[in-house]
């Protein structure tokens, strides 16, 4: 199966309209609870003004990477290429928080989500829908972020 890089790295940073971002908040309650990160002991927890502020920063590129997506999908069938959205033009990678808001994007566009951590170690910043997956996702990966 062929994979399809998906580079949304030049709208990070593209704010999103403030009803988009509250509205984005609101259908993610699941992202202000404390989620444990076992066996590292670490744990991820998110105030309401946290997720707004991430989702204020990523959420224009996760709607480029669904709408690219789709762009794809009509073209190749669904289930026929691997999608790896690319945000790696980055100041520094994403936190472990960051990306967990990010997957919950990625979800609401509906992008299948199979996590590749292709990068060096040491730094992680590519991700290839739910909660526990991207909680699964996280506690494999916590060891390669810096």
């Amino acid at each position: 199966m062929r994979f399809f890089t998906i580079d949304v790295a030049d709208k990070i940073g593209s704010a999103a309209d403030p009803s988009d971002v509250r509205e984005f908040t609101n259908r993610h309650p699941e992202l202000l609870i404390e989620i444990a990160l076992s066996p590292q002991g670490t744990t991820l927890k998110a105030n309401r003004q946290t997720v707004e502020d991430v989702a204020r920063k990523y959420l224009a590129a996760v709607w480029e990477a669904g709408r690219i997506y789709r762009y794809i999908a009509e073209r190749k069938g669904i289930g026929e290429f691997i999608p790896e959205i690319s945000m790696d033009e980055t100041d520094v990678p994403q936190s472990p928080l960051e990306l967990l808001i990010i997957l919950a994007a990625i979800a609401d566009e509906k992008i299948p989500f199979k996590p590749s951590p292709r990068n060096s170690p040491g730094v992680l910043t590519k991700v290839s829908t739910t909660v526990e997956t991207s909680r699964n996702f996280l506690v494999n990966s916590l060891p390669t972020w810096r």
